[in-house]
Order: structure tokens, then sequence, then C-alpha cells
């Protein structure tokens, strides 16, 4: 299947904001579960030809300091 980047932005908005009913390619998609809709954004990410400096990733890292 060809995916464009256009469906990958609603697959990564779906996952941001928890809604598992997502249209891509013109079809309605629900997903099972948050863990199905990572696996395909991995999938559409991979054939799109993405690196994964491309690919939009947050991480959050927790700092403490003592004073």
């Amino acid at each position: 299947m060809a995916w464009t980047t256009t469906d990958l932005t609603n697959l990564d908005e779906a996952i941001a904001q928890g809604i598992t009913t997502v249209s891509i390619a013109g079809k309605t998609i629900t997903y099972r579960s948050l863990a199905e809709m990572m696996t395909l954004r991995s999938t559409m990410a991979r054939e799109i030809g993405l690196t994964s400096a491309q690919v939009k990733k947050t991480r959050t890292f927790a700092t403490f300091s003592r004073k």
C-alpha cells in the first residue's frame, strides 16, 4: 500500500489524542489498541522512507536536584 506523509500525520494526531478510529487513504479504520497503531506507524514511516531523524519522536526525561 502506498502511504503518504499525510496518512502518517493523521495517525500521529490520532495517537496523540487517544483516538482509535482514523481515516487513512480514504478509508476509516478502528484500531484495537495503541500498540497496533504504533506498529502501523513504524511500518508507514519505513515504507515512506523516513529515517528515524525525520520521524517526529518526543522524549521527556525527569530531572531532580538537591539543594
